[in-house]
């Protein structure tokens, strides 16, 4: 029996072939575009990436038809937060709304001031943010009322997937939970939060828990795949919530940190964590298990934007070959918002500083300056979850292009004072995905029952001269003391944020 999981991402769509012990047998990805038609709009073609996602199925499905084996499943991972537009015979009228899509921030702003977006946060633990389908449904309410009238219904790129793969507009909690309509109390779409958007249910696709399966498939579907029967869709989650659970992260006293493009760093819990000023998020994975923590614009991002600009084509570690990166970066503190930022500030308008540089430093020192201010970042939300739980986080889970770096993975134990376990399963969405798949099946009777999968990885301890306490500490009074400044210097940058 081979299982199929799928995760869609912002940048890549990624299908992996796991055997019944979870070992990964084929693999296949797309690359997926960005289109910015305005200053603060990203977006995706709906079409686009289905396109991709049935190039990658069809390539796994032959693959896997070669082996002369069973299809056990397809379960689904997708990114956050994305918003289309549809109407009543099912056609999209707008592009896929990123994640990173500002267009909305004017009633993010509206939302602070009249108390009604931390009164929304409350009860649905998605932070108020230009990120959430909520606004993005207000905007077009109000800026683009034509094709507000004319939807039929408000979905995300996950269920225009499942809308072709069984004919049905459906959701799983895990993303539902992410929209900033959805009670995560209740486990029902919010009332509030509908009437605030100027919408009902009968607007959104009906909810099903994460290990929901679907065995009827659409006759395009199959054809484009070549099957020949139905096979089971496990819905699946939010790749953040996948990540946790791919990443050995259900334990109690352990947090996981993801730092690929941007970054996160997030714990499992019983019941969900609510910040009094709104600065976590809080998700579900699971029937009884919920995901919370931040996220964070500028991880990866940001490293790769230094190394452009300083012209550097080593890695990280072959351009610090021989020497101790402790050494290098003193006395510089790096504000790394060259996207803004979401946790702990949800502050699209923050902008990216370096304090601190004088004529001795070089590209050495403005390199590792660079990851230990994306480290500081998660630093930020993970200070911020503590004072949410009543738990102690004695331990880290990591995964990410940055696990390729000793230096950044050392760097970031340091950082956060606790031991850090690299994980061997690779995609975390993606194990996680086929974790959650078996569990549908009822391959496991548990999560708990998920231990057994996986495989022990590298650990890293931390070194406690190098916690970075001052530096630290610098970097979170900059933010408070210049962000009216920086704030002002987003308005003078508009032109050149999209670039």
């Amino acid at each position: 029996m081979r299982y199929i999981c799928i995760d869609i991402g912002t940048t890549t769509i990624k299908g992996i072939v796991y055997d019944e012990r979870g070992f990964v047998v084929n693999e296949s990805y797309r690359n997926s575009n960005i289109v910015k038609p305005e200053s603060g709009f990203m977006e995706q073609e709906p079409d686009a990436i289905k396109w991709n996602l049935s190039s990658v199925l069809k390539e796994l499905v032959s693959k896997i038809h070669v082996e002369r084996e069973e299809v056990g499943f397809i379960s689904l991972s997708a990114y956050m937060h994305s918003l289309v537009a549809v109407d009543e015979d099912n056609n999209a009228l707008t592009n896929v709304m990123l994640w990173n899509d500002r267009r909305s921030q004017e009633f993010v702003e509206r939302a602070k001031e009249d108390g009604k977006g931390i009164e929304i946060y409350r009860e649905t633990g998605t932070p108020v943010h230009p990120m959430s389908p909520l606004y993005k449904i207000i905007y077009l309410r109000e800026k683009e009322n034509e094709i507000f009238e004319k939807s039929k219904r408000f979905v995300g790129i996950k269920e225009i997937i499942l809308h072709w793969m069984t004919g049905e507009w459906v959701v799983d909690e895990s993303i539902a939970s992410a929209t900033g309509m959805y009670n995560i109390h209740s486990r029902k779409w919010d009332e509030k939060a509908l009437e605030y958007a100027g919408i009902t249910e009968e607007n959104l696709p009906k909810v099903f828990s994460t290990t929901h399966v679907m065995d009827e498939l659409t006759d395009e579907f199959k054809n484009d795949l070549g099957l020949e029967k139905d096979i089971p869709i496990v819905l699946g989650a939010s790749d953040g919530c996948l990540a946790n659970l791919g990443s050995h992260g259900l334990n109690k006293g352990t947090a996981v940190s993801t730092v690929g493009t941007s970054g996160a760093l997030r714990v499992v819990t019983d019941h969900p964590l609510i910040d009094e000023n709104g600065a976590i998020f809080s998700y579900i994975l699971s029937d009884e298990l919920y995901v919370s923590g931040g996220a964070i614009n500028n991880g990866g991002i940001f490293y790769e934007w230094i190394r452009k600009n300083l012209n550097i084509d080593k890695h990280l570690d072959e351009v610090f070959e021989g020497l101790n990166p402790e050494d290098y970066g003193n006395g510089i503190v790096f504000l790394p918002f060259i996207s803004g930022e979401r946790a702990p500030y949800w502050d699209a308008d923050l902008k990216g500083s370096a304090l601190g540089l004088s004529h001795g430093h070089g590209p050495e020192d403005i390199l590792i300056a660079a990851i230990r201010g994306v480290s500081f970042c998660l630093r930020d939300v993970f200070e911020v979850l503590l004072k949410a739980t009543d738990t102690k986080v004695n331990e880290f889970y990591v995964n990410g292009g940055f696990t390729k770096s000793d230096i950044w993975v050392q760097t970031f134990c340091n950082i956060v004072d606790r031991p850090v376990f690299v994980t061997e399963q690779g995609d975390g969405p993606l194990f996680g995905a086929f974790l959650l798949g078996i569990l549908a099946i009822g391959k496991i009777k548990s999560l708990d029952e998920a231990k057994d999968y996986f495989i022990s990885g590298k650990e890293y301890l931390p070194i406690e001269n190098y916690r970075r306490d001052k530096e630290f500490d610098i970097y979170k009074r900059a933010i408070v003391q210049n962000r009216s400044l920086l704030h002002e210097l987003a308005k003078l940058s508009s032109s050149v944020d999209d670039k």
